[in-house]
């Protein structure tokens, strides 16, 4: 039996226990987790011990932007990369501090300043000396991924960082339901040998209109060309990124040429004219250097957004590609409809623009 006089030191144990909880609760704005952090795995296997769930996260490059509006997370954001600014479809993020990116350089100091939970990398670039620099100043990093075939794992673990566990899910749902359509309809190909691919980065407007930077071995668009039967042709090259030469793309003849754009210049939200892409192919098609090469003389080169390559609209990205190469296989795809439906699902915004140029199908 308890004393009487036990009874308000008991009392007041009780009550500072459920004020604590109460004040736990508001602080961390928790749906009833009852944990202050959370540990993930990013997408370079790092196990990473995080506040849950993160409330203030910055973006250091816009292909993790997309990544938060697919989670429906963009009101966590409070610090972006300058190149969101216009490209036209960021909106709940565009006017938020611009603290560099991880490519040419992060404004540390605006970063502590912003007060993040979180700040997110990608694992294309530079991420160990931006690691060490953010975790001496206490912040958290997740690394995120630009590669299809990790995109599942990673969109899971950020979901759990952020609280969206729920969307997170449905996403990856949506995302497989779509891989096992690719793969349904890729062996219908008809075809004796894999179709060569090169893929010309083009962060700016090039005097020959093709870029000769590439990527080899560990491109990020292999994994989705290996399911469409393409062969990257810098893979038996390079394992990395690296320039080549005119004279090794003719040697090389490949099939395929996709100009991949990653300048926002020919390709975009707030493009709608044809003409800056059309003269661009007109400069290639009539370089005298690659007038045999196969993709010249079948007219199989093709302007693409970077972002239809890698990160999260890849998976729309094959469709494109597909549609364009494999008629026959691809006949019941519309790409551009599958597009438009993400962008209304994924990133409640709606659709348009020039994202990949000419397309075969509607000539």
């Amino acid at each position: 039996m308890v004393s009487r006089a036990a009874i308000p030191l008991i009392a007041a144990i009780v009550v500072g226990a459920v004020l604590g909880f109460v004040f736990a609760q508001l602080y961390h704005g928790y749906g009833g987790s009852g944990s202050a952090y959370v540990t993930v795995v990013d997408a370079l296997n790092r196990t990473v011990k995080l506040p849950h769930p993160a409330r203030r996260v910055v973006v250091t490059d816009d292909t993790q932007a997309e990544q938060i509006m697919v989670l429906n997370a963009s009101n966590l954001v409070v610090g972006i990369e300058y190149s969101m600014v216009k490209r036209g479809f960021f909106d709940d993020m565009a006017s938020k501090p611009v603290v560099g990116n991880q490519w040419r350089g992060l404004n540390y100091e605006l970063i502590a300043k912003l007060k993040p939970d979180l700040v997110l990398l990608v694992d294309a670039g530079p991420t160990a000396p931006i690691i060490a620099k953010l975790s001496s100043m206490g912040i958290p990093v997740f690394v995120t991924t630009v590669y299809p075939q990790k995109i599942p794992r990673v969109m899971l673990e950020l979901g759990k960082a952020l609280g969206r566990e729920k969307e997170a899910r449905e996403f990856v749902k949506w995302w497989d339901s779509k891989l096992s359509l690719l793969e349904e309809l890729a062996s219908k190909i008809n075809t004796s040998r894999p179709l060569k691919v090169f893929v010309a980065m083009t962060f700016a407007p090039s005097p020959s209109g093709l870029s000769l930077f590439t990527c080899g071995k560990r491109a990020a668009w292999n994994y989705l060309f290996n399911i469409l039967h393409l062969e990257n042709v810098a893979a038996k090259y390079m394992v990395g990124c690296g320039r080549v030469s005119l004279e090794w793309l003719a040697k090389a003849d490949p099939d395929v040429i996709i100009v991949g754009d990653w300048s926002a210049v020919y390709t975009g939200y707030n493009k709608n004219s044809t003409k800056v892409l059309d003269e661009v192919l007109k400069k290639i098609y009539s370089n005298p250097i690659l007038a045999n090469v196969s993709a010249i003389k079948h007219h199989r080169v093709y302007i693409v957004a970077y972002q239809l390559l890698l990160d999260v609209r890849s998976i729309v990205g094959a469709f494109y590609l597909g549609k364009a190469l494999y008629p026959t296989a691809f006949a019941s795809i519309n790409p551009d409809e599958m597009h438009a439906q993400f962008f209304e699902k994924w990133f409640h915004e709606p659709y348009r623009g020039i994202w990949f140029y000419p397309e075969p199908w509607r000539r």
